[in-house]
């Protein structure tokens, strides 16, 4: 995620856990900010509105693993959120999303 990028606001009808490759952020969960940077774990219960902000000056590095998939992925208010075209099919998805 290039500097200054952040993911919407979103949720996940399954736990998640997110690890910190590289780059710094924020986790915004809950009315809480939480800093993280490389090596760090983040998890986070299904049905949790969350999102992730990159405040460093570097690319944040990421990787996102779920308990099931599909995964179903929807905005605070229950709209569905469509992943960026194509992602949900690509190898490293597919890799990613299996628990």
């Amino acid at each position: 995620m290039r500097p200054g990028a952040a993911t919407p606001p979103h949720r996940h009808d399954c736990d998640e856990a997110v690890l910190c490759l590289g780059g710094s952020g924020e986790l915004r969960v809950a009315g809480q900010v939480h800093v993280f940077g490389p090596n760090s774990a983040l998890v986070l219960p299904k049905g949790t509105p969350h999102q992730i902000v990159n405040t460093g000056d570097a690319p944040l590095a990421t990787l996102g693993h779920f308990a099931a998939t599909p995964v179903p992925t929807y905005l605070p208010d229950g709209q569905p959120l469509e992943l960026p075209i194509g992602l949900e099919s690509s190898p490293v998805w597919a890799t990613l999303a299996c628990s």
